[in-house]
């Protein structure tokens, strides 16, 4: 019995791993993604060349073309002109094209308070680079200092365009925008180093071009499609109550199982709508859910976690 509930449970987070840990941007590239605290980051770094709305991303011609005198330039280059390096590193973009909707449905450039919450669960900036950072030095440069990657998130130094049209520091800095303003002509980023554990803050002129993470919309932490049948609970991770939103014509009602991590059901409940908010009094910890049709027929399943 007991062997067969460890089985149950490992599909159950094979399941759930396989299913919803990728994100498609409008160009078709797929990125993995990872659960870090309460947010959902990309584990890589963005490499779209058209907004959500199908738009074009304007490049340069000549890769290290100066830009300085341009008002507010929307641009992305591969570094130097070099779209070899896209698939590793990604694409560096000026802070003009990432205001608009750069990232997946779903998804955002980080502001400067969603990196705090990031470094903050880490323990702090001066720590949290190192875990942050891809370990070794395939990608960066020696002694890669204090990497481990325990996080997953895999930071990679992609490098970054000044205005003037020099392309500086692959392998040695990252750096990514924010979305957060700093007045007309500048605005706010992170940068990692090979050479510190920290995450440092900068302030960069915005015709500059930097590396972007997106991170999903709290409101989106789980977005199931399983099926066809659209499934979102938020907020997820909660406390005590949740709401499900069922957004398929197809489903009337049906039945949500909810199961620990030893695969014992802990709460079980009629689904009489497509929209119902879950009081629910259990212990923090993850937890996996199920929801069934009419005719019994599973038709979403995923992960909850409870603070």
């Amino acid at each position: 019995m007991k062997k067969t509930i460890f089985i149950i449970v490992v599909f159950a987070l094979l399941v759930f791993k396989n299913h919803a840990q990728t994100v498609t941007d409008i160009d078709g590239n797929v990125y993995n993604t990872v659960t870090i605290g309460t947010q959902v980051w990309m584990k890589e770094n963005l490499k779209v060349t058209k907004y959500c709305n199908s738009n074009v991303i304007g490049t340069t011609t000549t890769p290290a073309l100066d830009i300085s005198s341009e008002s507010t330039p929307k641009y992305q280059w591969a570094y130097s002109g070099d779209e070899n390096n896209v698939a590793t590193y990604g694409r560096l973009y000026t802070w003009y094209a990432i205001s608009d909707s750069l990232c997946p449905v779903s998804w955002h450039v980080p502001s400067v308070a969603e990196w705090t919450t990031l470094t903050d669960y880490l323990g702090g900036e001066t720590i949290a680079g190192g875990k942050l950072k891809e370990t070794g030095i395939v990608h960066w440069s020696s002694p890669n200092t204090g990497a481990t990657n325990e996080t997953g998130f895999t930071a990679l130094p992609g490098g970054q365009r000044y205005d003037y049209g020099a392309f500086l520091s692959i392998g040695v800095n990252g750096g990514w925008w924010s979305s957060t303003n700093n007045g007309t002509s500048s605005a706010f980023g992170k940068s990692m180093s090979y050479s510190y554990t920290d995450v440092v803050g900068f302030n960069s002129v915005k015709r500059s071009a930097y590396s972007v993470r997106c991170v999903r919309d709290a409101a989106a932490q789980i977005n199931e499609i399983y099926n066809k049948i659209e499934i979102v609970f938020y907020p997820n991770p909660f406390s005590n109550s949740t709401t499900i939103e069922i957004s398929d014509s197809r489903f009337t009602k049906g039945d949500l199982a909810i199961y620990d991590m030893l695969g014992r059901a802990v709460h079980q409940q009629l689904l009489s709508s497509k929209r119902e908010t879950l009081n629910l009094n259990l212990p923090a910890g993850v937890y996996f859910y199920k929801i069934s049709n009419e005719k019994k027929e599973i038709v979403g399943n995923g992960k909850l976690m409870i603070q």
